[in-house]
């Protein structure tokens, strides 16, 4: 019996570097917010041990080089059942992108497996799993919103009122998040979250959520391309305009928040010749992730 998951995208919020560790990596503090765009991952478990993945898109990897594998394999060590699964992965959410794609379908592989498996390893396990694999896989197991800090595994959940509308543009190339920790420049101040953050951000408020949106990623994003410059001052010209526009995590997708839906449909619309993908989402307010 074939089990199909849906896998969120997330976008920052808020990305402040506040410092880097004596191991390399850097200590942030973040909001997280699950968005409406998900790839979909269909589990068939099987009985000889093996796990295939296979993937809609030539260009991802298949071994044990992505996440879902590295995940289902992790999970597979907590054992020593017998069964396997295959594993399809259906692509939306474009590559190396900030919108942690790979993050998520690890995430939805632990959970899925876990259930499927009839492991049943309790959620701090699956968190400790989820560590290993990536800085940001913890938050995709707790969602759907969530303050962050030390390397993005400290998570505070939030859990928003309503949902505020979004209009993702990606130009089409994939960026890396190691090379963007590593080429940076950061002034590694200190920040501290106050109540009215979270507050605002459980608010569903659009204007007062676009007021905290800030990225200390951006100026190397930005730098990297000049297009990606042209591009965000044509998101913030283009009628309606946006509140704010930002890029999300380590680029080079940027996330423009309109007042209402309907503006970001229309600013879709007006934008549609200006990149390569468009999509208007809206912020998840329940938690996945979830079998359909």
């Amino acid at each position: 019996m074939k089990k199909i998951y849906l896998s969120p995208a997330k976008i920052n919020i808020l990305l402040k570097v506040t410092g880097k560790r004596n191991d390399g990596y850097h200590e942030i503090v973040t909001i997280f917010q699950e968005i409406s765009l998900f790839d979909e991952l269909i589990f068939e478990v099987t009985d000889n041990g093996k796990i295939k993945l296979s993937c809609d898109n030539p260009a991802i990897p298949t071994d044990e080089r992505n996440l879902v594998m590295k995940a289902a394999l992790a999970l597979k060590g907590l054992t020593d059942q017998k069964l396997g699964a295959n594993i399809k992965l259906k692509k939306r959410i474009p590559v190396a992108a900030g919108l942690g794609g790979g993050s998520s379908n690890a995430a939805t592989t632990l959970v899925a497996l876990n259930r499927l498996w009839n492991i049943n390893a309790a959620d701090k396990k699956l968190a400790d799993l989820a560590v290993t694999l990536g800085a940001d896989v913890p938050f995709f197991l707790s969602g759907p919103a969530a303050l962050a800090r030390g390397t993005g595994e400290k998570l505070t959940p939030i859990l928003p009122e309503k949902s505020v509308s979004l209009l993702l543009v990606n130009p089409g190339f994939g960026l890396s998040a190691t090379d963007a920790y590593k080429e940076a420049h950061f002034n590694f101040k200190p920040f501290s979250a106050s109540r009215n953050l979270i507050e605002d951000i459980k608010s569903g408020d659009p204007a007062k959520i676009s007021g905290y949106m800030e990225n200390d990623l951006e100026p190397w994003v930005l730098k990297k391309d000049p297009e990606l410059v042209l591009l965000k001052q044509k998101i913030e010209n283009v009628k309606p305009a946006p509140l704010k526009v930002i890029v999300s995590g380590s680029g080079p997708t940027l996330a423009a928040i309109y007042k209402c839906h309907e503006q970001a449909m229309e600013a879709k619309k007006n934008l549609e010749n200006e990149a390569s993908f468009l999509a208007c989402v809206k912020t998840v307010t329940r938690h996945g992730p979830k079998p359909t």
